[in-house]
């Protein structure tokens, strides 16, 4: 059995889904031209469709938080187990690394946006014309490089017991969040006056001076550019960090909830005060929405509605007294099937191309190869076809131990130690279908199923929440 966190994996798979339903619509639907041009002529239903689009269609934020937390648990249980910390560090380092070069791949093979995009509308396959996309950073090298960096940070908070100061840990993680959420536009102007820098969208660079500048633009750009930049959107992945690591502290449940649902709220009112009195709403109101770069009231906006979101699912399983845990690993393995084989699951996003292809020979009558062409009931179709094709890849990929997938290679070169059947390098049954929850609590209706608890068995509040 493997110790898991049973509402991340459902919420990542969750985010997974999210992202094919936000690509899928941005890419074929004829409602996406009107939303652009003028938003309020849309109906009511499909001006709220656009709505949940534009707000959960930046949400890549989501997925860094909640590695971030798996991250820090991780890191701080391996610290209490006596793990040396520069092993740690070096298998960290190595994992982060190692998914920036994979990240840097899918860029140019396998982003949407790219050479699958060019096949369909061209028919022609040639990946070179996509080489210059490494230069633009996107949510696989947003988590490898924040996980790079958080090492590091958190090799050096955890010397000398390091790991059981939480109040100090959290300040200056709190502060290095602040920092990263406003420190865009310095680095916009250093790198202006003094590098000459020509940031990249979708396209790369739009010039190399020298050789020296291919590894320079690839260095900032991963920073600055303005598509999904690493600054300032590891800031969701440091405020991950201090969930985190307050989870792997001693702390009631009740002033947990408290405190968060607070803090969530607080952070709501403060996206929208700074939007309303520091940035002020723009006359034309595609600046608003048409941002790639998050600007500060957004973050704001979104580690609020995040963090409570977090807590409400974690709420109804680990905080949850009540939780029948039988039905609920049954009810959830197909949408937690996802959330494990989040980064695989995330480079298989491609797999609407050919089914457009396919749509295009059977409906001849719609247009699924051009962008921004198909009717939203049209488009509904497609979308529940791709959905189901992609599910049940995930689902016979399962009887093969995920073999060949994204986490299993990373599984074989950090050669981790999995418990499980001969064969079973992910350790599946462990894993997906029967884990071993981390719960908060203890549950009142016990099921078949083992549990590790946090701590001893409380009266009325948990004492210790990591063993």
């Amino acid at each position: 059995m493997s110790k898991r966190i049973l509402s991340l994996d459902l919420l990542r798979g969750i985010a997974i889904i999210g992202d094919l339903v936000v690509h899928l619509v941005l890419l074929t639907s004829d409602m996406v031209t009107q939303a652009e041009a003028d938003p309020f002529s849309l109906g009511p239903f499909y001006l709220f469709i656009a709505l949940l689009v534009i707000i959960f269609g930046h949400w890549r934020g989501f997925c860094l938080m909640i590695s971030a937390i798996g991250h820090t648990l991780s890191m701080t249980n391996a610290i209490r187990n006596g793990a040396d910390r520069k092993s740690i560090l070096k298998k960290q380092l190595s994992f982060g690394f190692f998914l920036f070069i994979w990240g840097l791949f899918r860029e140019i093979f396998l982003n949407e946006w790219t050479t699958p995009r060019r096949w369909l509308e061209t028919g022609t396959f040639n990946p070179f014309l996509s080489w210059k996309q490494i230069y633009v950073p996107d949510a696989l090298e947003n988590i490898a490089l924040s996980i790079i960096f958080t090492s590091i940070i958190f090799f050096i908070l955890f010397a000398k017991k390091g790991v059981e100061k939480m109040k100090r840990n959290c300040i200056w993680l709190g502060i290095l969040t602040v920092i990263v959420i406003f420190l865009p536009t310095l680095l916009y102007t250093f790198f202006n006056n003094f590098l000459g820098g020509s940031f990249p969208r979708y396209g790369g660079p739009p010039e190399f001076r020298a050789w020296w500048d291919y590894p320079l633009q690839l260095i900032y750009s991963q920073l600055l550019a303005t598509e999904s930049p690493l600054i300032p959107h590891m800031a969701y992945f440091l405020f991950g960090c201090i969930i985190g690591f307050i989870f792997s502290q001693k702390i009631s449940i009740k002033k947990l909830l408290w405190w968060g649902f607070s803090t969530g709220i607080f952070l709501i009112g403060l996206g929208i005060v700074w939007l309303l009195f520091v940035d002020g709403i723009p006359e034309d109101i595609s600046r608003l929405i048409g941002f790639q770069t998050h600007p500060a009231w957004f973050i704001f906006l979104s580690l609020g509605m995040q963090l409570i979101g977090i807590l409400l699912f974690m709420s109804m399983v680990e905080f949850n007294k009540r939780i029948k845990l039988e039905r609920y690993l049954r009810r959830t393995q197909h949408i937690r099937r996802w959330g494990i084989l989040a980064l695989s699951a995330y480079c298989l996003l491609w797999i609407q191309y050919p089914l457009r292809w396919l749509f295009s020979k059977i409906l001849p009558t719609y247009n699924f190869i051009n962008v921004n062409q198909l009717p939203f009931n049209i488009m509904v179709v497609l979308l529940i076809v791709d959905a189901c094709c992609l599910a049940l890849i995930l689902f016979l990929w399962q009887k093969v131990k995920f073999a060949g997938s994204l986490e299993w290679w990373m599984a074989k070169i950090m050669k981790r130690k999995k418990k499980g059947k001969k064969g079973d390098t992910l350790n599946i049954e462990g894993l997906l279908i029967n884990p071993e929850p981390i719960l908060w609590i203890h549950p009142i209706f016990p099921t078949e199923l083992s549990y590790h608890y946090q701590g001893t068995e409380p009266k009325e509040e948990p004492v210790k929440l990591i063993n």
